[in-house]
């Protein structure tokens, strides 16, 4: 192996470290499990938000400064929606282990086009210079 060929292993194995980490670290940011959400799941004044089915609306919401608008927005707006605390913490986790995968996928796809792009554009410098010495 030439020392190009070393470079661009180094980078591509260095570039790929990066790449599939910002995909963990990215989607790791996407639905965390919310304080608020879990304390709601604790108030008894909550109740009503627990057992409405998921999806749904409550005549009327609850307000802004209501204990209970963490869990009932949750509740309302996700599918799949749980009615207890820990399997609100295993859905919301395995919401966030999809997005990681998604992101990890897309990184890792950007990855190899611009490793690709980079061996073949050195490929291609390599064949023109191999081209001018053969005709020196």
């Amino acid at each position: 192996m030439n020392g190009w060929l070393r470079l661009w292993i180094v980078f591509a194995a260095a570039s790929l470290i990066c790449a599939v980490g910002w995909g963990v670290i990215e989607g790791a940011k996407q639905y965390r499990v919310e304080h608020k959400v879990i304390a709601g799941f604790k108030n008894p004044r909550c109740l009503p938000v627990i057992q409405m089915p998921e999806r749904s609306k409550l005549k009327p919401e609850p307000g802004y400064d209501d204990p209970c608008l963490d869990l009932y927005l949750y509740r309302s707006i996700y599918e799949g929606a749980a009615q207890t605390e820990d399997a609100y913490i295993r859905h919301m986790n395995s919401k966030q282990n999809e997005v990681m995968l998604q992101l990890a996928g897309i990184a890792l796809i950007a990855w190899l086009i611009g490793i690709s792009a980079m061996y073949g554009g050195g490929a291609v410098v390599a064949w023109v210079i191999r081209g001018f010495r053969s005709h020196a």
